[in-house]
């Protein structure tokens, strides 16, 4: 009976042993297919919110390599230009008169659909696991109806299945025909993003 006893206690702590390791390996280590879906903040004087989802292949050696979509909402900082006008009123020495440019700046809402290559480095194969993020890609302004891009590097730490990240985005402003451009050109703004990895 104490034999018995003892192989069971053996088996339980070898058992427990394991699923211990096992709950310490961190899911964005994991080799194979990886996705996340995340939830964000961007400021640039006012805030707004994204939603986006990564989806590609980690190497299990701490690498990952994706792409995505996302989506952006809230008030934006656009600057509408209005060209030259002439005149028809002449100067004493005959010449046209001829209007400077305008522009005035509005905050309006708006919508931003989003693709993104993705690549990330996890430090260690743990729980509790730092890594480094680079996020790059396109955007389109549904009411602008043109193109941008961007650049975010960014840094997080993942627990378990959760990741909180800080990082910069650098936005490269819209432009289209009618000189509606979004200001400034390039715009810095720090995001914060809290994911669930799957």
């Amino acid at each position: 009976m104490k034999r018995i006893l003892t192989i069971i206690t053996i088996s339980l702590l070898a058992l427990a042993g394991a699923e211990r390791s096992k709950a310490q390996d961190s899911p964005v280590f994991r080799k194979g297919y990886s996705g996340n879906a995340e939830l964000g903040i961007m400021a640039k004087e006012y805030p707004y919110g994204t939603l986006s989802t990564t989806h590609g292949y980690s190497f299990g050696n701490g690498w990952f390599i994706g792409g995505g979509a996302s989506f952006q909402s809230g008030l934006y900082p656009r600057m509408y230009a209005s060209p030259e006008k002439r005149d028809p009123a002449l100067n004493p020495d005959g010449t046209v008169v001829t209007t400077a440019s305008s522009s005035s700046e509005q905050y309006e809402g708006g919508f931003l659909l989003g693709a993104h290559f993705d690549a990330r480095y996890a430090f260690r194969n743990k729980r509790f696991t730092p890594f480094l993020e680079v996020k790059t890609g396109v955007t389109y302004d549904l009411h602008l109806e043109a193109l941008g891009s961007f650049i975010e590097p960014s840094v997080g730490v993942a627990y378990g299945r959760l990741a909180v990240s800080a990082g910069l985005n650098t936005h490269f402003g819209q432009k289209r025909k009618t000189q509606c451009i979004i200001m400034p050109d390039v715009k810095f703004m720090p995001h914060i993003t809290v994911g669930i990895h799957f």
